[in-house]
């Protein structure tokens, strides 16, 4: 994945974005209550809970933190430049992942190019699917 360095630098030079709304929009997203938030959501609680004497605390625990996703992610959609700022970081992370496995099998990026921003457009999809809910 690309450091935050590079995704400030891009942001601010393709999108206009300020840099401190990228760095603000990037911590959330890689150090927030959930790794990557956006592409990955909260895992669905377990059946198993509601007989285990612990299920409780554990149904408690996990609902805070959806709560705490949840208003992170109001919180990013409440500015035009946070959303530009969310979708493009996203975006650079699948990209990468996208390119670097291109070069791994030993593809030539140039000639696949419409294929990799395709197939990131595609994933992104599935951002805006999870960002929706």
């Amino acid at each position: 994945m690309p450091s935050h360095v590079v995704h400030r630098l891009l942001a601010s030079k393709y999108l206009g974005v300020s840099g401190d709304v990228v760095t603000e929009v990037d911590r959330l997203i890689d150090l927030g209550t959930i790794h990557d938030i956006g592409r990955r959501k909260p895992r669905r609680l377990p059946a198993y809970l509601d007989i285990v004497e612990s299920g409780a605390d554990l149904k408690n625990r996990y609902y805070a933190r959806l709560r705490r996703v949840k208003k992170e992610l109001v919180e990013i959609c409440r500015s035009d430049e946070k959303v530009k700022a969310f979708y493009y970081h996203h975006g650079l992370d699948i990209l990468s992942y996208r390119l670097a496995s291109a070069l791994m099998l030993g593809l030539v990026p140039e000639k696949i190019c419409s294929n990799l921003v395709k197939g990131t457009l595609y994933d992104l999809v599935g951002v805006e699917n999870n960002l929706a809910k």
